[in-house]
């Protein structure tokens, strides 16, 4: 179908906060590629000015708006909020689009206030399982009656539209995230560091409560007598790094716990890990457990109440854990640890996420849902 503006070419404006390195930006990354390169007209808008993590096509127009500063009391915030609210319509208005897409609870309450009247049909994505984040009773509140005004709600597992549809939400589509298989330079590409020739477990995400890094090491350093040979990397930056740090160093396995931030070349480190662990407490749908069985990587993961238990079949392409339970989490590291033809089975099997969650199939779900909100 496709059709909507003057030229013939849909126009879609997609909205977020920033385009920081995280997973929700890596799929508005994936999907303006996507749109861009198949001739939609795209038109990415942040909240903040900072440049994108991720490398974004050419033919996608960048436009940052610099409304993310701090502020220092409830009445500042309040007029923060309505000044973000009126200069995203001004711009919205402006950019002229066939379709809104808005990512993240707090960004598509804005976007759905600033868009009251233009006429213009608005789809936003909740990335998080929803009561894990509390948005607090001011935002809860709002959300409440904005999202009456979305054409529609997609959400990215079974779990979480379940738990919006018995919160009263209504025109919700579940649309995982892409499994998409990231080149691989060669296992020198990602650099060990550590202990010479050690094996690797592997973790990747924000250093910050929801990621359960705590646990992780904790588990580490039950099992790290028992295999000398093995080390701990969580890849990723944020508020936890001194606390970790202080962490494996009171556990004794500092020499064995590497910390090495940000990282631009995380698909090659994913395919020279030995495992990957998911430790977290909550999730949404965790793109790079998809993306390290993509990679043939054998996977332990929590069973989180939404994304884990609807990617991984427990001792099939993966393990799953109990949430919140180190002693789980080390029972399933030494089981992989001790055993390297359970890795490579497991490995193997999860290559078959790259069907299941394949970019193609994904996308022709947003195409439709974006189909739909233009013709209605």
């Amino acid at each position: 179908m496709w059709y909507g503006s003057e030229l013939g070419v849909v126009k879609i404006v997609l909205v977020i906060s920033s385009m920081g390195p995280g997973g929700a930006e890596r799929v508005v990354s994936r999907l303006s590629r996507y749109w861009a390169e198949n001739g939609k007209n795209i038109v990415l808008l942040t909240l903040s000015s900072e440049p994108s993590f991720y490398e974004l096509s050419d033919q996608v127009e960048c436009v940052g708006l610099d409304l993310m500063s701090r502020s220092e009391n409830k009445w500042r915030s309040t007029y923060k909020t309505v000044e973000r609210i009126w200069v995203l319509r001004k711009t919205l208005k402006s950019l002229d689009p066939d379709v809104i897409i808005s990512f993240m609870d707090k960004t598509n309450i804005l976007v759905l206030f600033a868009t009251r009247g233009l006429g213009v049909p608005v789809v936003v994505s909740e990335r998080i399982y929803p009561g894990s984040q509390e948005l607090g009773l001011e935002w809860e509140s709002m959300r409440r009656v904005a999202y009456r005004f979305a054409d529609r709600l997609v959400v990215i597992t079974d779990a979480m539209r379940r738990e919006f549809e018995r919160r009263g939400f209504k025109n919700i589509e579940v649309i995982p995230n892409p499994a998409v298989p990231a080149p691989v330079n060669g296992s020198s590409a990602a650099p060990k560091g550590g202990q010479r020739n050690a094996k690797t477990i592997l973790a990747a995400g924000r250093l910050e409560y929801q990621k359960g890094f705590d646990l992780l090491v904790e588990s580490f350093s039950t099992l790290h007598k028992s295999y000398p040979d093995w080390q701990l990397v969580i890849v990723g930056e944020g508020a936890l790094r001194p606390r970790l740090l202080n962490l494996a160093d009171e556990l004794g396995i500092s020499g064995r716990v590497r910390l090495p931030g940000v990282v631009d070349n995380l698909p090659d480190h994913l395919a020279c890990a030995d495992i990957f662990v998911l430790s977290s407490r909550f999730e949404g749908f965790p793109n790079v457990l998809v993306e390290a069985m993509a990679a043939g990587t054998a996977v332990v993961a929590t069973d989180c109440l939404s994304g884990p238990r609807e990617i991984v079949r427990n001792n099939e392409n993966g393990l799953l854990v109990p949430v919140d339970n180190a002693r789980g989490l080390a029972r399933a590291l030494d089981l992989l640890m001790s055993d390297a033809s359970m890795r490579r089975r497991l490995g193997t099997n999860a290559r078959n996420v790259s069907d299941t969650f394949s970019l193609d199939g994904v996308m022709r779900k947003w195409n439709r849902i974006v189909d739909e909100a233009i013709a209605a």
